[in-house]
């Protein structure tokens, strides 16, 4: 009976462990199955947006442009790219550059540090909004957004430039930001925020060169008044008055 009893448990046991067993791969299938066909279907959309992209409708671009935007795979990023170069439409090529990802793909991060010097003013100017501390960290990167900063003739655009650089402190940073002060051509409102962002830097190299920038002979009033220039040599001229009172005060 016992015996009876022990192999109705072992066969229950088994038949469990069957169940089980095609039940975790009936779900890996599914998901594999699944993927397949959410690959699958991600190409055919890719195939066929890509060929919207060819229509003379700004509109129906633009609606294949944010379609692509969407599709978190790297060939949907590539045909952006590719699209990118041949585009016409300023304001197409804002919203590629504006919206593309660029964490994942280097091709994407390329065309948005070209388009730091576009001469349109609003693909310039997505561009910029796509610089970050972790964007700087590339050199090349940094290098031509240093370049862009520095050459810059929209007052907008320089003060946006101004502001995605001093995220970070690295000497050429300081360095760059330091020359825009010290520049007695450049625009007295550009000058003074670049001082502001020298100030709230917290490294030896930036307090150097606010130190050089204090001994250093200043023209723009703007900017005297925000290094403290005025204010020193006021104090100077006081502390000499009250010399020479204390003086006068003794002879006689």
């Amino acid at each position: 009976m016992n015996e009876i009893k022990m192999n109705r448990k072992e066969k229950v046991m088994k038949m469990m462990k069957i169940f089980i067993a095609v039940f975790v791969f009936s779900l890996f299938f599914g998901y594999v199955y699944g993927e397949d066909l959410k690959i699958d279907e991600n190409i055919k959309k890719i195939n066929y947006l890509s060929e919207v992209l060819k229509s003379t409708s700004a509109k129906e671009r633009l609606e294949s442009i944010y379609e692509l935007l969407k599709i978190d795979d790297e060939r949907a990023v590539k045909i952006l790219v590719e699209h990118y170069k041949i585009e016409k439409d300023n304001y197409l090529k804002k919203e590629i550059i504006e919206n593309i990802n660029i964490k994942k793909s280097t091709e994407a991060f390329k065309i948005v540090e070209d388009s730091l010097s576009s001469s349109n003013r609003q693909i310039a100017l997505s561009a910029l909004n796509k610089v970050d501390e972790e964007s700087l960290k590339d050199e090349s990167f940094r290098k031509e957004v240093l370049k862009n900063f520095k050459t810059q003739k929209d007052k907008n655009l320089k003060i946006t430039a101004l502001d995605k650089l001093s995220v970070i402190e690295s000497s050429d940073v300081v360095k760059e930001i330091s020359d825009i002060v010290l520049n007695e051509n450049e625009d007295s409102e550009v000058r003074v925020i670049a001082f502001r962002k020298l100030k709230n830097m917290k490294g030896d190299f930036a307090k150097k060169e606010i130190e050089k920038i204090k001994g250093s002979n200043i023209n723009d009033s703007k900017l005297k008044k925000e290094i403290g220039i005025e204010e020193k040599k006021n104090n100077e001229k006081g502390k000499k008055v009250e010399t020479n009172k204390v003086k006068n005060v003794k002879k006689n």
